[in-house]
């Protein structure tokens, strides 16, 4: 059996008002407390029991690990008064001994680090412990010899190299040894084994995602992070239901039980569990906790924007008091010439689409107009009524049709390519290999060929329109709340137009109920023949 131990009986006192009201481990990100995200990683590990410290609302953290649907592998030490990193492990002593080795791991790191490697790591020297660590500069205390091994704190002994210790770690029982009891530093207790001729190993995990959540600046540079990593923008607690009072933009994050009494409009906001909103305000960068508003840094400039496959790369960049788009592609890439041209052409016949700033062919860079972060796939995060969905994809439905009916002159004709037969083909090859046989791992009928050849002819047959190719919810910006705009348009084609309005209609990122899509069916055709 391996033993784990989840240090959790930190008083939290940088993350201040917040723990005032909720303990340091049990603070959420996207949903789920961060020592929810430490027990995930454990349970991978094969036949473990893992230990927890508690002093600090000790009752809260205790009530939730026994509320834990993995409670059974769980044992609690209570704390009277704070032990220490080094002290929390002798007064668990008896639990971690009778094993060959013991995992550590800090409540408050939240990290994608898998810690079956740190274990191989281990079992592969031979020192009393293994300590994960990484490089980051501001806090590197760790001095290491060129074996990567422990030497001692960086503030007084020379060192080949500086790392910070990211708080998991593995240590042999023996480590006991050196732990006297009562409160005591981890830190110290490394140095005495160092001192009487044990080994501390480190591993560098700098490549991995880690953070500690211990300052408020921290913890919401990591939900931040989290999102992002996620491919997303936004996160909203399933029963959160004022979809109709938040006007949103940029990132939102909304946890469980919060209710908001007036109208807001936020812009990259944290709203934390149970909390309740009672005036009309804009919010800004900030985490919000009840009546509590705390600014946060804005990480969120001058970083790569967006997650789908483009080849092309955006930036949000500061513009004076405002913010552009940066668009960079590669020297090769038709596609940015492509982007150019298309929005010009939109542009002068009234298709929603990013002002063109400026541009630069030879250097493949150009700016646009910032249209904020609010995909329809981001507003359909938050649960509405139909009449305001509906409301939404009328816009929509009439920004497509007046792409859908643009005259096709020569100069459509010369600048957009046509989806013909081959391209029809194209497509269904792209699905058979990447879909039915990569993805569903599925064999394919060697008829199917020719059924496709039939579908292609006949599509490509049908009256063609210029159309966006990829008109789905990641792709439809809604700026103010309201007013559509199109992007990720250098694809437009010369095809049938129910290509979009298939793609918009049976979205693969937005479900929309089968009534409802009836009727913007139905609404699209109507208004289609009216024009």
């Amino acid at each position: 059996m391996i033993k784990g131990f989840i240090l959790s009986a930190g008083l939290g006192e940088r993350l201040r008002p917040l723990t005032n009201h909720i303990p340091k481990p049990l603070l959420p990100i996207l949903g789920k407390p961060v020592i929810d995200y430490v027990i995930d990683r454990f349970i991978k590990i094969d036949n473990i029991k893992i230990g927890f410290n508690l002093h600090y609302k000790a009752d809260l953290i205790g009530q939730w690990l026994k509320d834990h649907r993995n409670h059974d592998s769980f044992q609690l030490f209570y704390e009277p008064y704070i032990l220490g990193t080094g002290g929390a492990l002798k007064n668990a002593e008896n639990f971690l001994k009778n094993c060959s080795f013991f995992v550590t791991h800090n409540a408050d790191v939240y990290t994608d680090f898998d810690i079956s490697i740190l274990i191989n790591s281990y079992n592969n020297s031979t020192c009393i412990a293994t300590l994960a660590v990484y490089e980051y500069p501001l806090i590197n205390t760790l001095s290491l010899d060129d074996q990567g091994r422990l030497i001692g704190l960086t503030h007084n002994t020379p060192y080949n190299q500086k790392k910070t210790f990211t708080g998991i770690a593995i240590y042999s029982p023996k480590i006991f040894d050196f732990i006297p009891s009562g409160n005591s530093s981890i830190v110290d207790v490394w140095l005495k084994a160092i001192k009487s001729g044990y080994c501390i190993n480190t591993l560098d995990i700098t490549n991995y995602y880690w953070s500690d959540i211990g300052t408020i600046q921290n913890y919401g540079k990591t939900i931040f992070d989290a999102l992002k990593r996620n491919g997303e923008d936004v996160f909203i607690s399933k029963g959160f239901k004022c979809c109709d009072k938040i006007e949103y933009d940029g990132f939102l994050v909304i946890e469980d039980n919060c209710e908001i009494k007036k109208p807001i409009k936020t812009r990259d906001v944290i709203i934390l569990t149970k909390s309740i909103i009672e005036d009309s305000r804009d919010l800004n960068n900030c985490i919000v906790f009840n009546s509590i508003t705390i600014p946060v840094e804005n990480h969120l400039t001058n970083k790569p924007i967006g997650s789908g496959g483009s080849d092309r790369f955006f930036y949000r960049i500061n513009n004076g008091d405002t913010t552009l788009i940066e668009m960079i592609s590669d020297h090769q890439n038709l596609d940015f010439n492509r982007h150019i041209e298309y929005t010009k052409f939109f542009i002068r016949h009234s298709i929603y689409v990013p002002r063109l700033i400026d541009f630069d062919f030879k250097n493949k860079i150009a700016h646009f107009e910032d249209l904020g972060q609010l995909s329809l796939y981001n507003w359909m995060k938050c649960k509405r009524e139909e009449h305001s969905i509906l409301k939404v994809y009328e816009k929509i439905i009439d920004l497509m049709i007046n792409l859908h009916t643009i005259p096709l002159d020569k100069e459509v004709k010369g600048l957009f390519r046509v989806f013909d037969y081959e391209y029809f083909r194209w497509e269904t090859n792209y699905f058979k290999e990447y879909f039915v046989r990569g993805y569903m791992n599925l064999s394919i009928d060697e008829n199917i060929d020719k059924e496709l050849d039939v579908l292609a002819l006949f599509a490509s047959g049908f009256k063609q329109t210029i159309i966006h190719r990829d008109l789905q919810s990641q792709n439809i910006i809604i700026r103010n709340g309201q007013t559509p705009f199109l992007i990720d348009y250098q694809g437009a084609r010369l095809a049938p137009p129910a290509y979009d309005s298939a793609s918009l209609f049976y979205d693969p990122y937005v479900e929309i109920d089968y009534t409802l899509r009836e009727r913007l069916w139905n609404l699209y055709c109507t208004r289609l023949l009216d024009k």
